[in-house]
């Protein structure tokens, strides 16, 4: 039995507007209508200055989420796009920033978030071409929304992040009983 349809989104952090813009419109041309966003100015990105020196200060994650439902093992080849996306946009772009945007896809199920990233560790699972995969929130009743593991990073950890996949699973839910 083939795994339901699952719900994309992407998170992405940047440092100033243009590039946020760049990487929103080129992304729905590739993945198609977003129906979901964080506000237009961000939510300020305080976890860590692990960005700082390739982004410049004042970084902000924007989070998107879109319409039209992927594969689960769609999401290797989502982050290898993800990936060079982040190269043109760094060639393309108004910035002094050496990386002027960093894009982290994942997908929602209604139980689970899963990230995609190229970095390997011990509760990271290897997909194929490079690529790992981690549940980083899991739905819980009985805890009313997304709950962090024990590794999920500080940032999704935060009520405007938990807020925002809570609403997400809502429109997914929403959107696959039709």
């Amino acid at each position: 039995m083939l795994p339901a349809p699952v719900k994309l989104f992407i998170g992405i952090l940047a440092s100033d507007a243009s590039s946020f813009k760049m990487a929103e419109e080129k992304l729905a041309s590739i993945f198609g209508a977003i129906d979901l966003k964080t506000n237009a100015q961000g939510i300020p990105f305080t976890f860590t200055d692990y960005y700082t020196k390739e982004m410049g200060n004042n970084v902000k994650r924007f989070f998107l989420s879109f319409e039209k439902p992927i594969k689960p093992d769609d999401i290797t080849g989502i982050k290898i796009k993800t990936n060079n996306l982040e190269e043109a946009i760094a060639g393309e772009a108004s910035t002094k920033a050496s990386r002027p945007i960093n894009l982290d896809p994942g997908y929602l199920t209604p139980s689970k978030i899963i990230l995609a990233t190229t970095k390997d560790y011990a509760h990271r699972i290897y997909l194929k071409d490079g690529i790992y995969a981690e549940t980083t929130l899991q739905y819980r009743t009985s805890k009313g929304g997304f709950q962090a593991m024990a590794w999920t990073y500080p940032d999704y950890c935060t009520k405007e992040y938990l807020d925002f996949f809570n609403q997400m699973r809502k429109l997914y839910l929403t959107q696959n009983s039709q």
